[in-house]
């Protein structure tokens, strides 16, 4: 109780930094290095209902740095949206993702994945346990592939989706490429 009352008042004070994590999120190992953008070892359990751009993680990140990365993070729960750009660990972004697996139930329209909903970094080593689905651009691990790398990946969940379906991306855009996953 303690414990959570010190995060509770640590998020409150650093929110504009950080976001707020909802009342009983731990969050640790967390880091931010130099200009550089990095998330990892990070754990989240809850549960995410929202309109687009939903995740268990992170939600939208800008930009279009390879040095932006979210290394070996874990989703558990539930996502639920309304529309577009729904994942595990990313709704939509321009972070490298690696070694990163999810658990969660993920729902919502279109471009909806275990891992991300539409991302134009590569995913590497990365795992999706969790029911996926929507109307259309689903998959596995991401809903739709960007022009980026999907290498040594693996889906074992239930993928259901109207059209624009795969168990490991939805769609693959020109100069997409899937390796040994």
């Amino acid at each position: 109780e303690e414990e959570l009352a010190q995060i509770r008042a640590a998020q409150e004070e650093n929110k504009e930094n950080f976001g707020y994590y909802g009342k009983w999120a731990l969050c640790r190992d967390l880091s931010f290095e130099e200009i550089e953008a990095k998330i990892k070892n990070l754990t989240i359990k809850g549960m995410v209902k929202a309109k687009k751009y939903v995740s268990l993680m992170v939600a939208c990140n800008g930009g279009h740095s390879s040095d932006m990365l979210i290394d070996n993070c874990h989703s558990y729960g539930e996502v639920t949206a309304k529309s577009n750009y729904v994942g595990g660990i990313a709704g939509y972004g321009f972070a490298n993702i690696q070694n990163c697996v999810n658990h969660a139930t993920i729902s919502g329209s279109e471009m909806v994945g275990g891992i991300s909903g539409d991302s134009s970094m590569p995913k590497v080593n990365c795992i999706n346990h969790g029911n996926i689905s929507g109307s259309g651009y689903v998959g596995g691990i991401t809903g739709y592939q960007n022009s980026n790398i999907i290498y040594n990946c693996q889906n074992n969940g239930a993928i259901d989706a109207e059209a624009y379906v795969g168990g490991i991306s939805g769609y693959s855009r020109q100069g997409s490429c899937i390796y040994n996953s």
